[in-house]
């Protein structure tokens, strides 16, 4: 499959693999990043709260928060991956 993708496709999973890792959590499971129009690269991770669900945030969210904090608004791709299986993923919601 990744003869299929590109050199931008690849460095955008890198970036959702790397936040996976930072986070250092066995509950951040998910992780996800974005490029913009722009060419800036924001990621996060789901944050599972297991006493309070309803705090949970998904990784997406993290990723889009991010961004939006940054002053950019228009997203070129987005990638969603698996810690458990290492494959990318369709984003949530």
């Amino acid at each position: 499959m990744e003869e299929n993708l590109s050199k931008k496709d690849l460095q955008v999973i890198e970036e959702a693999k790397d936040a996976i890792k930072k986070a250092k959590s066995k509950f951040s499971t998910v992780g996800s990043a974005l490029i913009t129009k722009s060419g800036k690269i924001y990621s996060g991770v789901n944050m599972s709260i297991q006493s309070s669900e309803s705090t949970s945030i998904c990784s997406e969210t993290a990723s889009i928060s991010k961004m939006l904090s940054e002053g950019e608004k228009q997203i070129e791709l987005f990638v969603a991956l698996c810690s458990k299986s290492g494959s990318v993923i369709p984003p949530c919601g």
